[in-house]
C-alpha cells in the first residue's frame, strides 16, 4: 500500500488521504452535489477519486474490517462493515431536519442573507 501511495504525485496522494477521511466521516461519497446557496449541481471530485483508486481503498479499508460498496445506479460510494458504526436518527428527527433544510433553502433563494432565523412556527405550517 506504501508503494502505491509513493508512486502517486503529492497532489494526489493528499486529496486520496482527504478522500478516505472524508469516507469515515460522510459514510458516504455522492458523484453529483448541490451547492447549498445555488441549488447548482455539480461533480463531486471526491466521487472521481473514488472512482480512480478504487482497488487501493477496497484494499486499505479490508484492513479496518470495512469494504467500499459503490452503487452504479444512485451513483455513490459508500462504507458498510462491522468496522464502521453508524448512526440512526428517528423518524421525527429525520422529518425536523429535513423540513428545516428546505424553509432554509427557501428563505435564501428568496431572501439571501437577509434571511431571518427559523422559528418553531414556521417548522409548524411548513409541515
Amino acid at each position: 500500500m506504501v508503494t502505491y501511495m509513493e508512486e502517486l504525485s503529492v497532489t494526489e496522494a493528499d486529496n486520496l488521504k482527504k478522500t478516505i477521511a472524508k469516507l469515515f466521516r460522510q459514510t458516504c461519497i455522492l458523484q453529483m452535489r448541490y451547492d447549498p446557496v445555488t441549488l447548482v449541481c455539480r461533480d463531486n471530485p471526491d466521487y472521481e477519486i473514488c472512482a480512480r483508486h478504487r482497488n487501493f481503498i477496497e484494499d486499505y479499508l479490508s484492513v479496518l474490517g470495512c469494504e467500499l460498496v459503490h452503487d452504479p445506479q444512485e451513483r455513490v460510494f459508500r462504507l458498510v462493515g462491522e468496522g464502521m458504526e453508524t448512526e440512526k436518527l428517528s423518524l421525527a428527527t429525520t422529518i425536523i431536519v429535513l423540513l428545516v433544510k428546505m424553509i432554509y433553502r427557501d428563505k435564501i433563494l428568496g431572501e439571501g442573507l437577509n434571511a431571518t432565523v427559523t422559528t418553531l412556527a414556521e417548522i409548524r405550517a411548513y409541515g
